[in-house]
């Protein structure tokens, strides 16, 4: 009867060895990556806390996670430095994690939503039955208007839409994404209603990341989110990012025991060493 490793190494002779993978949302992580997630650090949490739990004040509610936290405030420093971000999470666990937090908060109840159609590329979580549904946020979603023959969001119209359907959040990010977003428009309309945009970069973290498909935040994105492992050759994860100090303590207050507890130590690790 086969166990469980020789399953493990049959996968890894036929998709690591023996594969082209052309599967564009995975990608290849290096031997020192791997070395993180095997590491030490799968098994242990860490909860670094300035106040009291349940009556006792705390400095970390675990002991012997001085380097976890050390791996922590490093990887942030570098997703900071990388995607030119004042404030920068690893916590999440996935890039849908990520998409939570970033409609969490920047999302009320009933806030009007503007976003790539599912039919275009986006991102079916952001769709009503999914993400908005499963956070109670009883959302109004609508889309960006889109040039079919040019498979990009037609900017002109989508400013025009930002003006007069007035959303709180516009989401950009696909799937199929050949061309980056003309921001400066978005940004103008957006400023124009009070609208915030977020960009959701899963499939193009990588390229943001080195600089030669656009600078997200810089350009006019006020949060940034992904996962990190299709273009970015992290482990599997997401990053949440933004530089409005207001966004930001409203996405801490949403973490720690409300999207997030344990976020798998070795996993951030992974993601710190893939931004080094």
């Amino acid at each position: 009867m086969v166990d469980v490793l020789s399953l493990v190494e049959r996968h890894e002779r036929w998709r690591a060895d023996s594969c082209i993978n052309l599967q564009p949302s995975e990608n290849v992580s290096s031997p020192q990556v791997r070395r993180a997630l095997a590491s030490d650090l799968a098994g242990r949490y860490t909860l670094p806390w300035s106040g009291e739990i349940h009556g006792s004040k705390v400095v970390n509610a675990y002991g012997g996670a001085k380097y976890l936290d050390e791996i922590e405030a490093m990887g942030e420093a570098l997703a900071r430095s990388v995607f030119e971000a004042r404030h920068a999470s690893l916590k999440p666990l996935s890039g849908h994690l990520a998409g939570m937090l970033m409609l969490l908060t920047a999302a009320k109840p009933k806030a009007r939503v503007l976003t790539v159609d599912a039919a275009h590329g986006g991102y079916d979580g952001y769709m009503p039955p999914y993400i908005p549904d499963a956070l109670g946020l009883n959302l109004k979603v609508d889309f960006l208007p889109f040039r079919e023959d040019a498979w990009r969001v037609d900017t002109a119209k989508a400013a025009k839409k930002i003006r007069s359907w007035k959303p709180d959040l516009v989401i950009l990010g696909a799937s199929f994404l050949l061309f980056p977003y003309e921001m400066a428009p978005l940004r103008e309309a957006a400023d124009a209603v009070g609208a915030r945009i977020g960009y959701d970069g899963s499939h193009v973290l990588g390229l943001i990341a080195g600089g030669v498909f656009q600078h997200a935040l810089p350009e006019g994105a006020d949060i940034l989110v992904g996962s990190t492992h299709k273009s970015f050759f992290g482990p599997q994860g997401g990053l949440f990012l933004c530089n409005d100090n207001d966004l930001w303590e409203r996405a801490q207050k949403n973490t720690v025991w409300r999207l997030f507890d344990n976020v798998h130590w070795n996993r951030l690790a992974g993601v710190a060493q893939a931004l080094e």
